[in-house]
């Protein structure tokens, strides 16, 4: 049950926010698709969705439904489905007890009624509601709702798993559902909330990953609530053929802990992202800058695209693909290739473009060119050896500008291409070549390498080297 939901609804080219328990019943069932099955257009009025960073999309699904009550559920489906029953309200509203009450009592009326010997449990994010359900009614199991700590509320009983422990334990509640990153970060609390006789289930986009549920599963989780239902049984029942035939992993201290190595294998990938988040942390502790991980981007190195998204959704950031561009530099090319050099010519191009050169003397023209060497190429050339059709095209964009050419007019060179490179105290021009700059900027590298013996890019260097010579 949806109370206070906020509709984004398009009315007159508009895009308006209602709430639910703003419209009568006939203007509620007058959104999205309508009932009539035998009409041509059986489409209502249009719905649209809005993120938490304020975006606005059209409300679109691979198969919709009209919308129904609680009631039609209760009739019209299946009577071996069970149903969770989740009262939501508005974060952003304080509710009194009277308000709660009343919601409440309408939904409960209609489950007395209709359920009978359906399955069905109560939760809301909402403790009081969460408490007053309890209270109201004991014939039906009520969990409070908690993203433990993922997000911070104004109510400290929404702000942990200590406090939605504590809010169990007074209000009589039978368990708790909570966000699976909360569980993963912390899994000796776990046994906390067995010990206390409280049922455990989780929720979470990382419930879409198998190997999530599977190592909630031997963490002792009692239940998982899952998008890909299908695929996620799936999953859980081939885990759990797989495993039957294996060695049993059963050490000493183990605190009665006991898995086969194919379960051992699911739960060590799950912690060792675990250890990632506590690697972050621990930066941030000791740097005082803190990471935010909804903009950096997770890549893998000899791992499949899939397993580097999968990790990515388990740390809660993006995941990234080869090659990406970090500082202006192509990262994971092949730099072999003329294509991936495009940045540098690019920049070449804009910096060195015709209006300059018809609007600049020669001596103009050979100052900004120089300028142009030493800041563009330093960055790629003091990394990477450009192929021999790279430095000859970057020259002649070179020569067209210093003579005052573009790509579409040619100019005559009134100073052949050596003495443009001769220092000008020798009566050249002065502008280096680019096949020298790029091998001086490398060998810099060589001198680094014999100066700089206690870097730490140094010892990586050599150990990868070492380790390949034996």
């Amino acid at each position: 049950m949806k109370d206070d939901w906020k509709m984004k609804v398009g009315e007159g080219g508009v895009i308006i926010e209602k709430r639910v328990t703003d419209m009568n019943l006939d203007e509620f069932l007058s959104y999205g698709p309508q009932r009539e099955p035998n009409k041509v257009m059986n489409v209502g009025k249009p719905l649209f969705r809005k993120t938490k960073d304020g975006r606005i999309f059209e409300w679109k699904v691979e198969k919709d439904d009209y919308l129904c009550t609680l009631e039609e559920v209760f009739t019209k489906i299946n009577h071996s489905k069970g149903f969770n029953i989740e009262f939501k309200f508005d974060d952003n509203i304080l509710y009194t007890e009277e308000e709660l009450v009343h919601v409440i009592q309408i939904v409960l009326r209609i489950v007395f009624k209709y359920a009978k010997n359906r399955s069905v449990i109560f939760s809301s994010f909402q403790p009081d509601a969460a408490l007053l359900t309890r209270k109201l009614q004991s014939i039906y199991p009520v969990f409070f709702l908690t993203n433990g700590g993922v997000e911070t509320y104004t109510d400290v009983r929404r702000n942990s798993l200590d406090e939605a422990m504590k809010l169990c334990l007074a209000g009589g509640l039978n368990g708790m559902v909570c966000e699976v990153r909360s569980i993963l970060r912390n899994p000796g609390v776990i046994k906390r909330i067995k010990d206390l006789k409280l049922s455990l289930i989780s929720y979470g986009q990382l419930n879409n990953i198998g190997e999530v549920v599977n190592a909630q599963i031997l963490m002792g989780v009692d239940g998982v609530i899952v998008d890909l239902v299908q695929e996620i049984t799936e999953v859980v029942a081939n885990f759990g053929k797989e495993v039957e035939n294996e060695i049993i992993v059963d050490e000493e201290n183990d605190d009665g802990i006991k898995c086969s190595e194919k379960q051992l294998s699911s739960l060590m990938k799950v912690i060792e992202m675990k250890y990632i988040c506590k690697i972050l942390r621990v930066f941030y502790l000791c740097s005082g800058l803190k990471i935010n991980l909804n903009k950096p981007n997770l890549y893998g190195i000899g791992v499949s695209n899939l397993e580097v998204k999968d990790k990515a959704i388990m740390v809660g950031c993006l995941a990234g693909e080869t090659p990406f561009k970090y500082l202006a530099l192509m990262v994971g090319a092949n730099m072999n290739l003329t294509n991936n050099w495009k940045p540098m010519f690019d920049v070449f191009e804009t910096r060195l473009s015709a209006w300059k050169a018809n609007t600049l003397s020669i001596e103009g023209r050979a100052v900004l060119v120089k300028s142009v060497l030493e800041s563009l190429p330093s960055y790629y050339f003091s990394l990477y050896r450009a192929p021999s059709k790279v430095i000859k095209d970057l020259e002649k964009s070179i020569r067209r500008f210093l003579w005052g050419g573009n790509s579409e007019t040619y100019k005559m060179h009134w100073v052949s291409r050596d003495r443009v490179t001769i220092p000008k105290e020798d009566g050249g021009i002065g502008i280096c070549k680019l096949k020298r700059i790029n091998t001086t900027l490398l060998t810099k590298w060589v001198w680094r390498f014999k100066s700089e013996i206690d870097q730490l890019w140094r010892k990586v260097v050599e150990a990868i080297h070492t380790s390949r010579r034996n």
